[in-house]
């Protein structure tokens, strides 16, 4: 059985999430200027452990770390190796990478710096801007970093896409290659686990499959997306990089849909119906899962996706199945603006534009049986099995 709670955490709409890849940090972001760093831990604690009402200092104590940006804050992107780097984009068209001091007072990038209200957290952790990107000339809506967390890419509503290599000393970066071949604003990145190629997602309508060697389109498609305009286009990756979920889309008969296509030939592979209003975000748990019902083999292998809507609504589907298998009707009010998985647990996360996270942890068995990472090497079963 699902086990779910809804924090009312701030009073400004909540527009990222994402966790760490050890699992114990949640990072948000909201149009109130700030970046949150929270104890995950504690904060499923807290959420799951009571049946009083929790209060609102108890989220509070959560609170590890706050800095800011000179406007909202519309992405969060933790880097999947253990630097503990955590990237950020806002509004006010930077894109700033911090990093986690350990036990130390650490200098800031002028202008950036920890929130006047996380002055008196006496559970601070200290968090270093160590670069401060500047390539996009208007807000900065979506982030995804290489998976060698060398490079990131920055998404824009100035129509662009910005490529940026880390790996130097300068606090600057270094931009490798601007993308502004998209017609309109462009609200979906995301980088393919194999390295190989990167997906983008624009209010043009359409989605792009760029060859990261050359930086050259190698597909791109306008069918089936919609036109009309939601804050994001988050799309996502499964984790062995064979199947991309893609946001905004329509069937022919105009039904809202999540499209998941297939790294193969770009096909399409299936179709996820259900959602009243635009999907807006699409989430991979970054695991794979084996069958309940089946042996623990690498043939029995499946991956788990969230999609979040407009509609307020959450699904959660596994690619071997033709229904979800669980849809949190009455999640918001609003809009689903993102979503993140803690990677060693079965526990979604989400957040809204009507201030709120929503914390769901499933019962063992639930999603399935959690597999080793080396199981995500291998083919996935083929689309006939699960196509809808």
């Amino acid at each position: 059985m699902v086990r779910f709670v809804k924090l009312s955490f701030d009073v400004y709409p909540l527009f990222a999430a994402d966790v760490s890849s050890d699992g114990q940090l949640l990072a948000v972001g909201s149009e109130e200027y700030i970046v949150k760093v929270l104890d995950l831990g504690l904060l499923t604690t807290i959420a799951f452990g009571s049946d009083d009402s929790i209060r609102s200092q108890d989220l509070e104590s959560t609170v590890l770390a706050s800095f800011s940006h000179q406007g909202a804050v519309n992405c969060l992107r933790f880097c999947s190796d253990a630097r503990r780097l955590l990237a950020s984009g806002s509004d006010d068209h930077t894109v700033c990478v911090w990093m986690h001091q350990e036990g130390s007072q650490a200098s800031r990038v002028s202008g950036f710096g920890v929130s006047p209200a996380a002055k008196n957290n006496t559970q601070q952790q200290v968090w270093k801007a160590i670069f401060r990107l500047r390539g996009h000339e208007a807000d900065v809506q979506d982030l995804a970093w290489s998976p060698n967390g060398l490079r990131l890419a920055s998404a824009s509503v100035d129509n662009s896409i910005c490529i940026w290599d880390l790996s130097g000393s300068s606090s600057s970066g270094h931009l490798i290659v601007k993308l502004d071949t998209h017609q309109s604003w462009v609200k979906g990145v995301a980088w393919d686990p194999l390295g190989e190629y990167f997906a983008s997602q624009s209010d043009d309508k359409t989605l792009r499959i760029w060859r990261v060697s050359d930086w050259k389109v190698v597909f791109e498609t306008s069918y089936p997306y919609s036109q009309d305009a939601t804050f994001c286009r988050r799309l996502s990756w499964c984790p062995n990089g064979q199947m991309l979920a893609t946001t905004h889309a329509q069937t022919a008969e105009g039904q809202e849909c999540c499209t998941v296509f297939h790294r193969t030939n770009w096909k399409r592979r299936c179709e996820w119906l259900g959602h009243r209003k635009a999907v807006t975000v699409t989430r991979f748990h970054p695991a794979s899962f084996c069958s309940t019902a089946a042996k623990s083999s690498k043939s029995n292998n499946n991956f788990v996706c969230a999609i979040g809507s407009e509609d307020g609504r959450v699904s959660i589907w596994r690619t071997d199945a033709l229904t979800p298998i669980a849809v949190l009707c009455d999640t918001f009010i609003e809009t689903v603006q993102d979503i993140t998985w803690s990677p060693v647990a079965p526990l979604l996360i989400c957040c809204s534009s009507d201030a709120a996270l929503a914390l769901c942890l499933f019962e063992d068995g639930e999603l399935g049986t959690l597999q080793p990472p080396e199981h995500l090497s291998v083919p996935l079963p083929s689309s006939s099995s699960s196509s809808s």
